[in-house]
């Protein structure tokens, strides 16, 4: 999942993620952007919730990691 940038990195997006539905739609976009134009990305999605938070939350975000941990391979 951690890798090394790719030599002609041209953007890097970074996306703050907190109990967000449709983050691989999202994720496809850009992907169909970059292709369309031709350049190198680098994406970086940050799930983010708080100890305090509501345990439907904490668990939509393990979810939403499992899932980019996926859509990543």
């Amino acid at each position: 999942m951690f890798k090394s940038p790719h030599n002609g990195l041209e953007i890097i997006i970074v996306i703050p993620i907190y109990n967000e539905e449709n983050v691989v739609s999202t994720l496809e976009s850009l992907f169909i952007q970059r292709d369309a134009i031709h350049f190198s990305i680098e994406i970086i999605a940050i799930i983010n919730h708080s100890i305090s938070d509501d345990p439907f939350i904490k668990d939509h975000n393990h979810k939403t990691f499992t899932l980019l941990s996926e859509f990543a391979d």
